[in-house]
């Protein structure tokens, strides 16, 4: 199981000059891709702000979100999003935790960097939130 980050996914989906980056890391490192449900979210938002500043001339977040409530996610994006998706046989999973437990039980092996970075991020954001948690309640 590799967990994803929407910067390679997003590299991928609009043709940058990372783009042929992207996809050389993804066939070096073939396995189970997976998304957790921010990266989804990012995944979904960031590709929405570059299809509203591009075909709409809508150019700040505040700008776009009072766009999308009016208008909802532009079809072109989601179609986008939803056969990249597809396309790579990317599994999502609702808790940003996941993997990392994943990992902990054995099932995901660290063959990369990316992967290895990725999780410690979301082992130092945990520790992040639960310190900030103590602070805030004591209960720990």
């Amino acid at each position: 199981m590799i967990l994803l980050d929407t910067n390679i996914l997003y590299h991928i989906l609009h043709k940058t000059s990372l783009t042929e980056e992207a996809l050389t890391l993804l066939e070096d490192n073939p396995g189970e891709y997976v998304v957790d449900t921010i990266v989804h979210n990012e995944l979904i938002y960031t590709p929405t702000l570059h299809h509203l500043e591009h075909r709409h001339g809508v150019k700040r977040a505040y700008s776009a979100r009072k766009w999308i409530r009016k208008h909802g996610y532009p079809k072109e994006a989601i179609h986008a999003i939803e056969e990249l998706i597809k396309r790579l046989n990317i599994r999502l999973v609702l808790n940003r935790l996941a993997p990392a437990m994943e990992y902990l039980r054995g099932n995901i092996v660290l063959n990369n960097t990316i992967t290895v970075i990725t999780l410690f991020s979301i082992v130092w954001t945990t520790l992040r939130a639960l310190l900030l948690l103590k602070k805030i309640t004591n209960i720990i």
